[in-house]
């Protein structure tokens, strides 16, 4: 009998199915050893003392090549996918600045039509042959206020 984590199949078990063999999936395996690491090294962590420092040049690997883990701030590692994803969505809102077309920048950077429209704001439609909007009092005074 394949079962999840609930508690009535393993209640239900003996009464039904009293000489099955219970067995659990990959997930619920790999979630359960999971957990219980994590309340093992939580209830253990008073245990750990911090490593002795060892100065002794007779063992390379005790030399340490740089500086103390305390004194360089810790910073987030960002993976590959994040670096692209990031330099993807610049070279798209540069060409967007610039008044690029969607379609001229889906075949300039060769992306998705879906990609590259997502990472850009939607511009307003006008259609052509509609006169201009009429100037606002904002409109004409806007030199002025900036």
């Amino acid at each position: 009998m394949c079962r999840d984590r609930a508690r009535a199949y393993a209640e239900a078990r003996p009464h039904r199915l009293p000489d099955a063999t219970q067995v659990a999936d990959r997930y619920h395996l790999w979630k359960n050893l999971c957990e219980a690491v994590k309340e093992c090294v939580a209830q253990h962590r008073t245990c750990l003392t911090a490593p002795a420092e060892d100065t002794s040049t007779d063992n390379p690997a005790a030399v340490k090549a740089g500086p103390a883990a305390d004194d360089v701030p810790e910073e987030p590692v960002e993976g590959m996918r994040a670096i692209k994803r990031r330099e993807r969505h610049a070279a798209v809102h540069a060409l967007y600045d610039k008044s690029v077309q969607i379609e001229v920048i889906v075949k300039t950077l060769r992306l998705d039509r879906k990609a590259a429209a997502t990472r850009t704001p939607p511009r307003p439609r006008r259609h052509p042959l509609a006169p201009a909007p009429a100037a606002t009092a904002r409109s004409t005074l806007r030199e002025h206020l900036i």
